[in-house]
């Protein structure tokens, strides 16, 4: 039977770039019934072969991304929420939740943003690199 994974407590993970990240991650997660990381990586290797994307999302790589540790590439990042987006039934580029005025507003992690959801996910993981968790 896989390991449960949850979310790390604000112990393992104070507040800061990398938790919005990962709160965003795990929402995401959620909303994709919380797949194995074998189904994952299954599906990392299934959107590889379809298109090449450039990036490489193991089952370990997944991990360590549900623990907190923000991957140093987009690309293998992009790849692990574009399978996870499989699972959601969701478009990687998509916004989400309808809104005003033709923009869609959408709640991840800390906040409300307006835009697509790739976009976000980018800016949480840049901010994530550029202010590391200090453990």
């Amino acid at each position: 039977m896989p390991k449960i994974l949850r979310i790390p407590s604000s112990e393992e993970l104070p507040e800061g770039a990398p938790r919005a990240f990962v709160e965003a991650l795990f929402e995401l997660y959620g909303e994709a019934g919380r797949p194995t990381l074998r189904e994952i990586a299954d599906q990392v290797e299934a959107i590889n072969e379809a298109s090449e994307t450039g990036g490489t999302a193991s089952r370990e790589t997944v991990r360590r991304m549900l623990q907190g540790r923000v991957p140093a590439s987009w690309k293998s990042t992009r790849v692990a929420l574009m399978a996870l987006c499989h699972f959601a039934e969701r478009p990687f580029g998509e916004v989400a939740h309808a809104a005003q005025d033709g923009m869609e507003e959408f709640t991840l992690g800390n906040g409300l943003y307006t835009g697509r959801f790739d976009i976000y996910m980018k800016h949480l993981w840049s901010q994530a690199l550029a202010h590391p968790d200090p453990r």
